[in-house]
């Protein structure tokens, strides 16, 4: 990984948000992205043919973990409104504050498959940042291969979803993910080896770039 992308994640103001860059054949790379949230980025189907043009791409986007020593004073900066709300107590907030410090950034389900169901989505990165001082503590890569299947793509149509879901390839891709393909994996090693699997699995490869 460039140092000089390292630099631009960790100089963006607002780390607390996940923050996305593409990079497409031949060209730099760019910020990407429709709408910065805390544990999600805003970006549409027809957002990315749109920026994309047809060519093959490189896609980067941001997963909050806590560094060891971070001291986390305002919880707001991490939990956001929502799990304010949702974690009234300050024994709730700070339980779920010390899950973001332990869990790794690997790739979500949603990840995984969005990147498997876009033809020219070729190479995944996750970088792993801390979400209050904005340190870039590493990087997930997912590549793809010669032998990985193409799988019909993702849908530009909202009427077309359900149907897209009930497609045999589909149906099995979301199977081989735990519980269906929801959200996240669960946390520590098993999340890695699950990543792994799906790897070996659909014919990609998986590394990493960790101090």
């Amino acid at each position: 990984m460039k140092k000089s992308v390292k630099k631009r994640i960790e100089e963006d103001s607002h780390p607390n948000l996940e923050k996305g860059m593409v990079r497409v054949k031949g060209e730099k790379w760019r910020d990407f992205g429709e709408e910065r949230r805390k544990y999600t980025l805003g970006i549409s189907p027809e957002y990315v043919d749109r920026e994309t043009r047809g060519h093959n791409y490189t896609f980067l986007h941001t997963h909050p973990t806590l560094g060891k020593d971070t001291v986390v004073e305002n919880p707001k900066t991490v939990l956001g409104e929502i799990n304010l709300e949702t974690f009234k107590t300050n024994e709730e907030r700070k339980k779920v504050i010390e899950s973001l410090r332990k869990d790794d950034s690997l790739f979500s389900n949603e990840d995984i498959m969005r990147f498997l169901t876009e033809k020219n989505y070729r190479t995944a990165i996750v970088a792993q940042r801390d979400p209050v001082n904005g340190k870039v503590q590493g990087f997930y890569f997912l590549r793809k291969t010669k032998k990985t299947p193409e799988l019909p793509q993702y849908p530009r149509d909202d009427k077309e979803m359900f149907k897209w879901k009930w497609l045999p390839q589909i149906k099995n891709m979301r199977h081989a993910f735990p519980w269906g393909g929801s959200a996240f994996f669960a946390g520590g090693d098993s999340r890695e080896r699950v990543v792994r699997d799906i790897a070996n699995l659909y014919h990609l490869q998986f590394s990493t770039l960790l101090p």
